[in-house]
């Protein structure tokens, strides 16, 4: 193995060897190596569209399990209330049963998530959600509806 340096260094193991190394030689400017927030997902499955049937839905989420993996997110509860549902699905294949949040997209399909699970039904395209301003100048671009929902959430606001 090499140090940040260059040379190689055969005591560097682990990540705490390399983060003092990194330290030393960046000084000042180590901003990324500051004590990571990690959070804590666990291995999530991935299940084509086609096994997956949605068993029903419900406008308000109730289920402690998904309200305790939003708040893990910083996600506010109001705000994942106003754009989430509580969907069940079942799985064709494993016969497995999941309750999953769910956000609708433009084509009426479902973008679904819980801590153990990501996936879709339907048709998986963008969704547009239109702020408070009529023509805006600009627009705001985020992966997925947890990026959006946080990004609402520290500004406490439940539209831009």
């Amino acid at each position: 193995m090499e140090n940040a340096m260059g040379s190689p260094n055969a005591k560097l193991s682990n990540v705490a060897d390399y983060t003092k190394v990194f330290q030393t030689n960046l000084g000042e400017k180590n901003i990324l190596l500051k004590e990571p927030n990690i959070l804590p997902f666990f291995t999530q499955k991935y299940y084509a569209s086609s096994d997956l049937m949605l068993k029903s839905r419900r406008k308000t989420i109730q289920s402690k399990g998904l309200f305790d993996f939003l708040k893990s997110l910083g996600i506010s509860p109001n705000i994942a209330q106003y754009y989430f549902h509580e969907i069940s699905v079942y799985n064709k294949l494993t016969q497995e049963k999941l309750k999953t949040l769910g956000f609708l997209n433009e084509e009426e399909g479902w973008e679904l998530i819980n801590p153990f699970f990501r996936g879709s039904i339907g048709v998986q395209t963008v969704s547009f959600i239109r702020g408070s301003t009529p023509k805006p100048e600009n627009i705001h671009i985020f992966k997925d509806s947890l990026d959006y929902l946080a990004f609402l959430s520290k500004l406490a606001a439940k539209r831009l």
